[in-house]
């Protein structure tokens, strides 16, 4: 598995966070919603190696939060990424995020009917 290392130079647990849905994410520290962020920077592989995880596992942590916690959660999320990335300067990183995770939730809608 990639390993991503953000603030701490640390691999983050996508398993701590849980206010907003995750837990752990108090005084500043946003690792989570930073590791989507960074997640979906454009990458180029270097030695075979992506700095990214792939867009598939990406996908399916968002459809995990969206059976877990429904719309009201994967935009409660989204509200919280929307305000991260604006403080490091992640607008185009948001706006993929948005647009997968928009998609996300229709494939989700679509599963329900």
């Amino acid at each position: 598995m990639t390993k991503m290392f953000v603030e701490t130079g640390h691999a983050p647990s996508l398993q701590k966070c849980t206010s907003l849905g995750f837990s752990a994410c108090k005084k500043g520290n946003y690792s989570e919603w930073r590791w989507f962020l960074e997640n979906m920077q454009t990458s180029r592989k270097k030695g075979g190696e992506s700095k990214t995880f792939p867009i598939e596992y990406i996908e399916n942590r968002l459809e995990k939060i969206i059976v877990r916690e429904g719309e009201e959660g994967i935009n409660k999320f989204r509200d919280k990424a929307r305000e991260i990335a604006h403080q490091l300067e992640f607008e185009k990183e948001f706006d993929r995020l948005n647009i997968l995770s928009l998609q996300m939730l229709t494939k989700n809608r679509r599963k329900e009917n």
